[in-house]
């Protein structure tokens, strides 16, 4: 299966139309469970092979392999035998009856229909389709659910980010050309067993280091600056945990944060490449220019609002000038992000930041009050 990376313009795109009400089923879905929209930041994040090794198809096999026993419709029992009436009711709250039936062909039940007469088409299909349930267990059924997902469910997360027609309880019905659009019929628990696996991975990687006091307090301050939209600065001296601690805090939360590596350049390209890094914003050009590369990283910060946790922060300020000399980098950050009210973390040790900011505001004429 050949799924390639999910462009998070595409989930920026979609998010926005549904914010401007042009898709309501999605809307009142969201509505309903707002984490939905940490799902497709977080399926963005795990496509890239950088972030989850084999990317969309690899992280769709863990989790089939993960919940494979609740991968299955609600009514169908695999502790006891099932009865008729059980893989009846099992296969009809799949909403996908034709898909379990060896003669689920439309030219074969227009034919059928035709040569039945029209009065007894409605009983006769039942009937055929009674008998050919008799030919299926509780196995089969959880067998075929399985089968399906393996073949379908990395095309459907894919479809989800990057398909304005695709729900997250899958797009119904068929298209002009009768083509069906993805569906995750084989799977009626996925939401409820796709948040449970992201607690547990945080879990999982919360375990994996040992919480201080010093990362208590500054999982406490990343917290409250997503809450309220502002920055937060973190000064400390070296081998202090700072940035251990942050860097844990953006692998918890993929779908909510991002870690920006401040280039040591002094290049305004520099740093926006590194943002756009950091989203997963890729161009088809080595090079691209500046606007582009400024108005992709808007379009998705705006629509994500992500919290961005900037290391090695005093990288934004300019090593050298003159007193005509404003920090364009800074700037940037200051006028593009933290102004329109998104989270902004920046870490630093206390001797790389003064020496830094001292140093560019004994040559410049640059007042530094509003951005501390």
């Amino acid at each position: 299966m050949n799924i390639r990376t999910v462009d998070p313009l595409k989930i920026a795109e979609k998010l926005d139309a549904v914010r401007n009400f042009l898709l309501p089923e999605i809307l009142e879905e969201i509505e309903k469970e707002p984490r939905l929209v940490e799902a497709l930041w977080f399926l963005g994040w795990v496509s890239l092979p950088e972030n989850y090794p084999g990317g969309l198809v690899k992280f769709a096999s863990d989790f089939i392999h993960r919940y494979r026993d609740r991968i299955k419709p609600d009514s169908l029992p695999l502790d006891r035998a099932a009865t008729l009436a059980d893989i009846e009711a099992s296969i009809e709250e799949l909403g996908q009856p034709s898909v379990f039936s060896p003669r689920a062909d439309a030219a074969f039940w227009n034919s059928f229909c035709s040569a039945t007469g029209p009065e007894d088409d409605e009983m006769d299909i039942e009937t055929m389709r009674r008998k050919e349930y008799r030919q299926w267990s509780a196995s089969d059924v959880h067998r075929h659910c399985l089968e399906a997902a393996q073949a379908e469910l990395a095309g459907f997360f894919f479809d989800l980010c990057t398909d304005a027609d695709t729900s997250f309880t899958g797009k119904k019905g068929t298209d002009s050309k009768g083509a069906r659009g993805s569906q995750a019929w084989y799977f009626p628990r996925l939401w409820e067993c796709f948040f449970e696996y992201l607690d547990i991975r945080a879990a999982e990687v919360s375990a994996g280091f040992a919480e201080t006091s010093v990362t208590s307090e500054i999982f406490h301050w990343l917290k409250l600056a997503q809450e309220t939209g502002k920055g937060v600065l973190f000064l400390g001296q070296s081998r202090f945990g700072k940035s251990r601690a942050i860097r844990a805090f953006a692998k918890i939360h993929p779908g909510k944060v991002r870690l920006v590596e401040c280039p040591a350049s002094g290049s305004e390209g520099d740093l926006l490449r590194e943002i756009c890094r950091a989203l997963g914003i890729k161009f088809s050009s080595i090079t691209p220019p500046l606007h582009e590369q400024r108005a992709a990283i808007d379009s998705v910060i705006r629509s994500a609002r992500f919290l961005l946790a900037m290391d090695e922060a005093q990288f934004l300020f300019p090593q050298n000038g003159n007193r005509r000399t404003s920090p364009p980098r800074l700037n940037y950050v200051r006028r593009q992000i933290m102004d329109i009210g998104i989270p902004v973390a920046f870490i630093l040790t206390f001797q790389s930041w003064r020496h830094v900011e001292q140093g560019f505001l004994k040559f410049s004429s640059y007042s530094n009050e509003q951005f501390e």
